[in-house]
């Protein structure tokens, strides 16, 4: 491994085993980060009222880019293969969470969560957007504590999961008129409510 792959991922893997709470917390959070991305597209979705139509046309094609993000890096890895750093440096990484030995490039996690955080920020909310990023940043740093990626790991997923929600967004263009139809049907769903019908 390269000196800084080995020095910044050491750093941030320090902070692994000095507070029972802080791994606790560290552990609970990269591991339930997506169900928390989760409640937050489902909370943006249904009850954000700034260019509602727009907020959950982002929303959908946001959570896609997440799932075109995993695609490519399943693909990824089964192409090329590094040791994770429990596995490369067993005596020097503090292992936080149970992982299987598999590939460390790229995390899906990171990948996914820069995905989604490079979706949102095309909705109408700035708020949104960064609050999805700092997710994202903490998710990737949470994977560095736990010593289950590299610092280029990580870096590498964001890119990835940005290009991700590019593609994702320029493929979803065709597809203006079924997400239209898609937001169309809670919009309607909404008017109902506010009317009391």
């Amino acid at each position: 491994m390269n000196s800084f792959d080995t020095a910044v991922l050491h750093w941030f893997n320090s902070f692994a085993g000095q507070s029972h709470v802080f791994d606790v917390v560290t552990a609970a959070f990269t591991n339930y980060a997506p169900l928390l991305f989760a409640l937050l597209f489902l909370g943006y979705f249904f009850l954000s009222r700034t260019e509602t139509g727009r907020m959950r046309r982002t929303v959908i094609l946001s959570g896609l880019s997440g799932v075109v993000a995993v695609v490519l890096v399943l693909v990824i890895s089964h192409l090329f293969y590094r040791a994770r750093p429990f596995v490369a440096t067993p005596e020097t990484v503090r292992l936080l969470i149970p992982h299987p030995p598999d590939s460390s490039f790229p995390s899906d996690h990171a990948t996914g969560s820069a995905a989604f955080a490079a979706g949102m920020w095309r909705a109408p909310s700035r708020s949104a957007a960064w609050i999805f990023t700092v997710l994202a940043v903490l998710v990737g740093v949470s994977r560095l504590i736990a010593g289950v990626h590299w610092p280029t790991d990580v870096l590498a997923s964001f890119v990835l999961g940005w290009a991700a929600a590019q593609l994702t967004f320029a493929l979803g263009r065709p597809l203006a008129p079924l997400l239209d139809w898609i937001v169309g049907i809670f919009d309607r769903g909404d008017g109902r409510v506010r009317t009391g019908r």
